[in-house]
């Protein structure tokens, strides 16, 4: 502590005497302070408190003791001032530290060496439900989930014990029984000799942003198989059209029963591969919509009946329909297929009968939680909810709901494709999909659906192709087949001569083009919409287009691929085939094409 600062002053308040203390807390020579007004009352017997503005070196903030003395054959006052500047910021230091403690937006946690807390801040309060009175003398522990294991508690004390600082996530307990997540750091506290007298806690509740995390794996997650399922689909497509085609070829000219019937034994497990590839497709959001403005209310009381028929008499239906509801842009055969798939998720759950409640609603936000991310999912949506009395999923099977081949029922009595089938819909409809279920409380799913704009328009939809068109033989028509799969390419080169057209096939647009320019006529070109690299399909028609604008255009594809499909077939005069196709689409389509008068 600094030498006391020692002042005389007369019965006028005139300092008449200074120590060395007193120059140095006023910052002036004696000869300066000698004979000039004190400047402060003196009042014998009280301490006072006073601020001295020093010249060149600020304000210094000093308490003062005043006894009465005679001196000289006067009466005068001894005044022994104590500089406590440097206490006083520490009390203001004190202060804001205690302030930003007790406002802080983490929670703060104080334990003796022992681990027995001494202090909790408020934002502790908010996040674990405990008081400071119910948290004080209790160990930590109190928060413990039992979902961590004590491997992970050694190596926290082992750390603050060693007198490092620990640095990891917490999955606690709260007060009413809630499970949250943790962000810690915990640090030893110091005395001046060094050693550990405290640890301090401080923690940040990271439980949304945890749920945020797994939310957004669960979409990459989603995502990548969707890629991969897409890819495989595309590949089995091109693969179950050569076999349905040859398979269909085979069967003409293959003359006893026996092995007629093994050829279409054949044939029918082909169209069986081929419709599980529609539903990958689905997933991967690669199937064809063809959406158009619906009443989602209108399509729900329509399948009424035919959804009370698959739940059966021990299940209610209830409809809570919204009057004013949006109308949306959605395919109307895809959205049935996936109301018909929750249902019956829904009728499964309820093995022993139970209330099934469909709903609508208008949405209006700018933050959905979604099952697939929380996500910016600004916007104005119909939403439909379709809730079970059943049994309900744990959260590990929430997550998984949706993947392709998932399912919790028996083997043989599921595919698992059912809701991934509606997953890849909403999604590639362009809306949202979420899932609130608690074991034994039933389950709710979501879907919110974009409203309908009033200049939207709906999608051109598939050719329209009489049965009767597909056994018409050609009469000399010439047709170009682009196709970059050789046997594909062949598959469809057979059909078409053996229907009796005169084919040219091309592996590349540039190829194609070619034939384009050199064939003396042309009446149809059929090309698949992906092609090697260069030049895609879409603009290959756009070409041809501008050449021959006579020639009649089909395109296929094993599913929508964003090259520009969508906005050509409402463009342009041509017409859509989906992979695999059978044999008499694909004549039927073609022979619909050639007669077609122009328009």
């Amino acid at each position: 502590m600094q030498a006391a600062a020692i002042v005389i002053v007369d019965s006028h308040n005139d300092i008449s005497f200074v120590n060395n203390a007193a120059e140095r807390l006023f910052g002036q020579p004696a000869t300066s302070l000698l004979g000039a007004p004190f400047g402060f009352p003196v009042v014998a017997g009280e301490v006072a408190q006073i601020d001295i503005l020093r010249p060149q070196r600020g304000l210094a903030v000093a308490e003062m003791r005043a006894v009465p003395m005679s001196w000289k054959g006067q009466q005068q006052h001894l005044l022994f001032i104590q500089d406590i500047s440097d206490h006083k910021r520490a009390e203001q230091d004190l202060r804001k530290l205690s302030a930003a403690v007790e406002q802080s937006p983490s929670s703060v946690v104080i334990t003796d060496v022992d681990g027995a807390i001494e202090y909790v801040n408020p934002k502790f309060t908010d996040t674990t439900g405990y008081t400071l009175e119910e948290a004080v003398g209790e160990n930590p522990r109190i928060l413990k989930s039992g979902h961590m294991g004590p491997e992970e508690y050694a190596d926290l004390w082992r750390t603050i014990s060693s007198g490092m600082v620990w640095r990891g996530e917490l999955h606690n307990k709260k007060r009413n029984g809630d499970l949250f997540w943790e962000l810690a750091s915990i640090a030893p506290v110091r005395d001046d000799l060094g050693n550990v007298t405290h640890y301090v806690a401080v923690k940040e509740d990271i439980t949304d942003r945890k749920a945020t995390e797994a939310r957004l794996r669960q979409a990459q997650k989603l995502e990548v198989i969707g890629q991969l399922t897409g890819g495989i689909a595309h590949d089995f497509n091109n693969l179950l059209g050569i076999v349905l085609g040859n398979l269909q070829l085979l069967e003409e000219l293959v003359e006893s029963p026996d092995q007629r019937e093994l050829v279409t034994d054949a044939i029918w497990s082909a169209e069986r591969g081929a419709q599980l590839t529609h539903r990958l497709l689905a997933f991967a959001r690669r199937q064809r919509l063809h959406p158009k403005v619906t009443d989602l209310n209108h399509v729900i009381s329509e399948m009424t009946g035919l959804l009370r028929r698959t739940l059966g008499q021990r299940i209610a239906v209830r409809e809570r329909l919204a009057d004013d509801l949006w109308h949306t842009m959605i395919d109307r055969g895809q959205l049935e297929s996936a109301l018909l798939n929750l249902v019956v998720n829904a009728r499964d759950a309820m093995p022993d009968g139970g209330t099934l409640t469909i709903s609508t609603e208008n949405v209006r936000g700018d933050r959905l939680a979604v099952a697939e991310e929380q996500e910016e999912a600004a916007g104005e949506y119909a939403m439909i909810a379709v809730t079970d009395t059943g049994a309900g999923m744990a959260p590990d099977v929430i997550q998984r709901i949706f993947e392709p081949f998932f399912t919790t029922k028996k083997f043989g009595e599921g595919s698992g494709m059912g809701l991934s089938m509606v997953y890849g819909f909403v999604r590639q409809s362009g809306g949202h999909i979420a899932v609130d279920s608690e074991v034994g409380r039933g389950t709710t799913i979501k879907v919110f659906l974009p409203k309908a704009r009033p200049d939207q328009k709906p999608s051109p939809t598939a050719l329209d192709v009489d049965a009767s068109l597909a056994e018409e033989a050609g009469s000399d028509e010439v047709i170009l087949v682009v196709e970059d799969e050789e046997r594909v390419r062949k598959t469809a080169v057979r059909i078409l001569q053996h229907q009796g057209y005169q084919v040219h096939d091309a592996s590349t647009a540039e190829e194609a083009l070619r034939l384009v320019d050199e064939l003396p006529r042309l009446d149809l070109m059929f090309t698949d919409v992906v092609l090697p690299a260069g030049m895609n399909g879409p603009e290959l028609v756009r070409r041809v287009c501008e050449r021959r604008p006579d020639v009649r255009i089909l395109l296929t594809s094993g599913y929508a691929q964003n090259v520009g499909l969508r906005d050509l077939l409402a463009t342009e005069p041509v017409e859509f085939l989906e992979k695999p196709y059978r044999r008499e689409l694909l004549t039927g389509a073609v022979r619909a094409m050639l007669t077609r008068v122009p328009s």
